[in-house]
């Protein structure tokens, strides 16, 4: 988070407190020679896989799997 101090007149501030614009509030920062070209610095990968997922009678619809590792998608 970054604190802005802008100073209105004599003796009188504002203060402002945002993200920061380097890293949007994430609180880290890739140079570019650092930055994976593939995803260019995002962290993440967009892939499709397929599961073969043993699914309990009673489970309602649209129930959420989770799958640790595998991101936050939902799976129906």
């Amino acid at each position: 988070m970054i604190a802005k101090f802008v100073q209105l007149g004599p003796g009188m501030y504002s203060k402002t407190i945002g993200p920061c614009e380097e890293c949007n509030g994430k609180g880290d920062t890739l140079t570019e020679e650092d930055k994976c070209k593939t995803c260019k610095g995002e962290k993440v990968l967009e892939e499709k896989k397929e599961f073969d997922v043993k699914v309990d009678p009673g489970v309602p619809d649209n129930h959420v799997y989770n799958f640790p590792g595998e991101g936050n998608e939902r799976v129906m």
